[in-house]
């Protein structure tokens, strides 16, 4: 016989529900968009970058030289509207799972392709292999059948 009865027990006798903490409820969390700010080269050392990865100026508004980089928000600011770029996520949840599938099957097929083309090329090397030893054939035989002809013309001149 036992004494002592545990907590879920006596709540479950008695009908006493559970304590909720307030503490652990789940709450929301609202987070700020990120805006980072464009990267700043020196010109000293942007004059040493190749062509290729220097800023590039689009165009010039009221002695300002707008970058590429500022152009998306540029009439934004213009018009006094919200202007902080989003990060982006480009696929949802489902999408991933879509085209992560999409990638498999790509292996596959790519994985079946190099099998039938290594399958294919062990056949033609068999195929070669068979007609080079029917070409030595026949140019055995045809030794053989200019060997016997001679034979007997050289038994009939005796």
């Amino acid at each position: 016989m036992r004494l002592l009865r545990t907590m879920a027990q006596l709540r479950k006798d008695y009908d006493i529900p559970l304590e909720i903490n307030k503490d652990s409820e789940y709450k929301e969390i609202k987070r700020e968009e990120k805006v980072f700010p464009s990267l700043m080269i020196s010109k000293s050392l942007e004059s040493s970058l190749p062509f290729k990865s220097k800023n590039k100026v689009k165009s010039v508004v009221k002695g300002k030289s707008i970058n590429y980089e500022e152009d998306d928000t540029f009439l934004l600011k213009k018009l006094n509207l919200p202007h902080n770029k989003p990060i982006k996520n480009y696929m949802t949840e489902k999408e991933k799972t879509i085209y992560s599938m999409l990638q498999r099957l790509q292996t596959i097929k790519n994985i079946k392709d190099k099998k039938t083309k290594q399958v294919g090329k062990e056949f033609e090397e068999k195929k070669k292999s068979e007609q080079e030893k029917e070409e030595k054939l026949k140019r055995k035989k045809n030794r053989e059948k200019i060997i016997n002809n001679i034979k007997k013309k050289h038994k009939e001149n005796k």
